[in-house]
């Protein structure tokens, strides 16, 4: 509880201040493309596919209708070290002026302000963070500055190569719907885009995950560091054995919500706190003992008890932690 909990008070809600929270980041590397949340908790169930590499569930088992959430925390040094540069917002004067006059959306070039020609930090290996509104979701792609083009009018910022498919921006479509949103950016959208650098080096910008497992056949709380680019597990070890359910619910205003009906209302960046719900059951069962149906959670679903787990003791420990948002005040 102490390790989730510290964890969830140093999460930072928007990359940098004034920025809108991503709702899905996406990426390409090792030749394929990789969607995950950004700062986030998706349902998973046993019998879901987690859009993260190498992270099996393992409980509940895949007929079991139980549900818990996967947390995705991101405390990375962008938020601390200083690491993300300055921000500029895409110009349009050209709208659809890409190499081949093939749209913004399948170049993968774009035209970002005369003013980021003085920003000496944004060089060639960086990489930047395309933040482009799509319908009700922000979603965040990570590209490589592989050229830096300046013109009379623009600063071009070309992306292609191993870092980007062929295809340009176009190229994340599948994956974006992979993840329930609609598939094909619009060149307006792209065009409306705001860039971010994000500095030479991405491999600072780890999520850290919590999730339901098992270990050893027993059930546990599952710790993970998780690459933000690749959505490659870096390492994962079991925190707390015995936990069978954890369920988050986030604090917009007076209410407590979902993500996903935090997400339905676009309220990422208005996110003041989160509770969460841990059960526990114990390790080895008492055959004098029958647990009732279904354990009550206070704020939250009640869990219901496996058939196969009725002779355990049942524990439920739930908490709140302030989270620091873009809604803060300057005290």
């Amino acid at each position: 509880l102490d390790l989730l909990t510290r964890d969830l008070e140093s999460a930072g809600f928007g990359q940098g201040w004034g920025a809108t929270q991503c709702a899905l980041t996406v990426s390409y590397a090792n030749g394929s493309t990789a969607a995950f949340p950004a700062v986030s908790a998706m349902q998973a169930t046993g019998a879901s596919t987690v859009p993260l590499t190498a992270m099996p569930l393992g409980y509940p088992d895949s007929s079991s209708s139980i549900a818990t959430d996967l947390v995705l925390i991101s405390a990375s040094s962008l938020l601390s070290s200083g690491a993300i540069g300055e921000s500029s917002r895409v110009t349009q004067f050209g709208t659809t002026q890409a190499a081949s006059g093939q749209g913004a959306a399948r170049s993968t070039q774009l035209p970002l302000p005369l003013a980021a020609q003085a920003d000496a930090a944004l060089q060639v290996g960086n990489e930047v963070q395309v933040r482009v509104q799509m319908s009700a979701a922000s979603v965040c792609y990570l590209v490589p500055v592989a050229q830096l083009s300046p013109t009379g009018k623009a600063l071009y910022l070309y992306s292609k190569g191993t870092g980007m498919p062929s295809t340009g921006y176009a190229g994340y479509d599948s994956a974006l719907a992979a993840q329930g949103l609609r598939a094909g950016i619009t060149d307006t959208e792209l065009l409306n885009a705001t860039v971010t650098d994000l500095g030479a080096s991405s491999s600072e910008n780890i999520l850290t995950a919590y999730y339901i497992g098992k270990v050893h056949q027993l059930p546990a709380l599952w710790r993970v560091h998780v690459d933000e680019k690749t959505g490659a597990v870096l390492d994962a070890q079991p925190v707390a054995v015995g936990a069978v359910s954890l369920q988050t619910r986030f604090l917009v205003g007076s209410t407590f919500e979902t993500w996903a009906q935090v997400e339905n209302s676009s309220q990422q960046g208005q996110v003041q706190a989160v509770n969460f719900a841990l059960v526990f059951r114990t390790l080895h069962p008492d055959f004098a003992y029958t647990a009732p149906t279904s354990i009550a959670v206070p704020g939250f679903s009640s869990f219901a008890v496996p058939a196969a787990d009725t002779h355990y003791h049942y524990t439920v420990f739930t908490s709140e932690v302030d989270l620091r948002n873009l809604t803060w005040s300057g005290t």
